[in-house]
């Protein structure tokens, strides 16, 4: 069983240990996953531990946080980035949070230029949503985060 965890952060307080990456800036830096709510509700988002900040999409906007929950994982290695479309979710697809009417987030990542950005995949509107030019932008095709599955070998007959 893979234990993931979502850790309360508050700027000027030591980040958690096994933080989970969600992505990379344009110049290498790691972008861990975070959520925060807004407006009822709890988006996942991007955070930048040098900068101590949380940067959440919603409502078309970048929403700046100080304190917020951090993905952190201590096997990491048991996670895999699933190439996904449409708002569709793997099996064992990871929880990022919910929308304010109840429906479940789930935590993804899109490669938009020079950067991987994590965000949250929103089934019913067949996309991911994150923040991006100090705005929420949204994609059709993403990578949506997922614990690995084992899967047994097949053994393929030849006629």
């Amino acid at each position: 069983m893979v234990e993931i965890f979502w850790v309360p952060y508050h700027r000027g307080h030591h980040v958690p240990h096994h933080m989970v990456e969600g992505g990379q800036r344009y110049n290498g830096n790691p972008i861990y996953i975070c959520r925060a709510t807004v407006k009822g509700e709890l988006c996942v988002g991007k955070f930048y531990p040098r900068r101590e900040i949380a940067k959440i999409p919603y409502g078309g906007e970048e929403h700046v946080f100080h304190s917020c929950e951090i993905l952190v994982c201590r096997e990491a290695e048991k996670l895999a980035w699933v190439p996904m479309s449409g708002g569709k979710t793997p099996y064992g697809a990871i929880t990022g949070g919910h929308t304010k009417h109840g429906k479940t987030l789930f935590v993804g990542r899109v490669n938009v230029r020079h950067e991987v950005i994590p965000g949250k995949i929103y089934p019913d509107h067949h996309r991911i949503y994150i923040c991006n030019e100090g705005k929420e932008q949204n994609y059709y095709h993403y990578e949506a985060l997922a614990i690995k599955q084992v899967v047994p070998r097949r053994r393929y007959h030849h006629h």
